[in-house]
């Protein structure tokens, strides 16, 4: 036996010993700094109803443009958990873990922008996508909060064959999701 406990998880989460506090948001001079030092790893959710893909419009840095649902994980998350968070915060919609585990890809993104100062010094994220089938219900209560502009539903393969007006890795996603 292993010298401490460990949890497993399912899509190969381990969580060793005791359960740590949550993390918190930091201070953004705080937030700023760790965005110069690390890569931040994101749980983003690709949301589907009847094969079409919820995509939205970002109105922030560092890509003010059509992506995923999504954000930063916190210390002490599994991806689920996180998930769940941002969905709530992101859509106002509480989705049960259960239903967030089907992870679709990985997606290393370095951006030269980001909405912390100095803006100029960009950010590296890490994505871990998964696929999100909403009921009817859930559909019709999406609800965008500040972070987003607009929002659209399309087919995957909308996003493929138009592609020179997409970001690559939203593109790389729409092919995960048809895959």
């Amino acid at each position: 036996m292993y010298r401490q406990p460990v949890r497993k998880y399912p899509n190969r989460q381990y969580v060793t010993g005791e359960q740590q506090k949550p993390g918190t948001f930091l201070p953004d001079s705080t937030y700023a700094a760790a965005l110069d030092a690390l890569v931040i790893c994101c749980a983003d959710a690709a949301l589907l109803h009847q094969g079409m893909w919820l995509i939205a419009k970002r109105a922030w840095e560092p890509h003010p443009d059509w992506w995923v649902i999504g954000g930063r994980m916190r210390k002490g998350e599994r991806i689920e958990q996180a998930l769940r968070r941002n969905l709530r915060r992101e859509l106002h919609l509480d989705i049960p873990e259960d239903r967030l585990r089907n992870i679709i890809g990985y997606y290393s993104q370095i951006w030269d922008t980001r909405a912390w100062e100095p803006t100029t010094n960009g950010c590296h994220m890490f994505s871990i996508t998964t696929a999100v089938n909403l009921t009817d219900e859930e559909k019709t209560s999406v609800q965008l909060n500040e972070e987003y502009a607009d929002s659209q539903w399309v087919y995957p393969l909308h996003v493929i064959e138009n592609a020179d007006h997409f970001h690559p890795c939203l593109v790389q996603i729409a092919r995960d999701i048809i895959r």
